[in-house]
């Protein structure tokens, strides 16, 4: 697909119309129990929530439903042709549409914490970098129906660890300190959800995928092993595309290890001050 197709497209245009809508509807509702930053950017989470719910539900149909075993399926099939073309050009589409104008928004963000309008949080930036990136390699695997078999798990299934983040950073811009979420209850139980769901899908599933993928990738790129009937045959994708792919792979999992120890550094802290204040209580 090309840019003006794609922009064109009933999905990318859809998504325009619901975040436009979303943001206006949404952001004086927030404004009454907080500040427009914080209203702007509890509406940004919570339209995001529903596009999250809709890409993860359709990666894990296919990867654990849909699509074969990878044992079963040939390099090929993996990276050049999974016979599901018409749900992968969706899910490209869709990621593309959501991150890029999502990235739009971030990019407001940043422009008014710069001016002192408001104070986001840390991960904003790389957040938006994130967005970026995303948004690249949605458009290349839409002209290019490159990697789709792995695009299912990477940027459909993977998206459910995002929800109940989404969901904890939504009820923090809803308190009244970033300390004292709204729906303290709720908070906890999006914390521990998102913990379990984060390491289980973007550090131990993430990294058995990656094994399979590297090896792919390593198979088209090392001249004694490079496939060179496959690159010909599928003349849109070179080795630079793939050399792109596989470093965009290794950041991305570098911050999800990242995210890992911070999460896990995170729980730990959380535990020792549910036990101290147990503790306290007793005494």
């Amino acid at each position: 697909m090309e840019l003006a197709e794609i922009i064109g497209s009933r999905v990318f245009v859809g998504t325009l119309v619901y975040l436009t809508v979303g943001h206006c509807l949404l952001v004086p509702l927030f404004k009454r129990r907080s500040s427009w930053g914080q209203s702007m950017e509890a509406a940004r989470l919570a339209l995001s929530t529903p596009i999250m719910i809709a890409v993860a539900g359709v990666g894990c149909n296919y990867w654990l439903l849909g699509l074969p075993p990878t044992k079963d399926t040939t390099l090929e099939f993996r990276v050049f042709n999974c016979d599901c073309t018409s749900s992968a050009d969706w899910l490209a589409l869709m990621t593309f549409s959501y991150h890029i104008l999502d990235l739009l928004v971030l990019l407001c963000h940043i422009a008014a914490a710069a001016q002192g309008l408001w104070k986001p949080h840390a991960g904003l930036s790389t957040m938006a970098w994130h967005h970026l990136l995303l948004s690249v390699l949605a458009y290349h695997a839409m002209r290019c129906h490159f990697v789709q078999y792995y695009y299912f798990f990477y940027v459909g299934l993977a998206e459910f660890s995002s929800v109940p983040l989404t969901l904890m950073n939504l009820l923090r811009c809803l308190g009244q300190d970033p300390k004292a979420p709204a729906a303290p209850k709720l908070f906890a139980v999006m914390r521990c959800s998102f913990a379990v769901l984060f390491l289980h899908i973007r550090v131990v599933m993430w990294l058995l995928v990656n094994r399979q993928f590297y090896s792919d990738m390593f198979i088209l790129l090392w001249p004694p092993m490079a496939a060179e009937d496959l690159l010909q045959r599928h003349p849109a994708v070179g080795k630079t595309a793939v050399w792109c792919w596989l470093l965009a792979n290794v950041f991305l999992t570098m911050l999800q290890l990242i995210w890992a120890a911070k999460v896990i550094r995170l729980h730990f802290k959380a535990v020792s001050e549910t036990r101290s204040k147990a503790h306290a209580q007793i005494q």
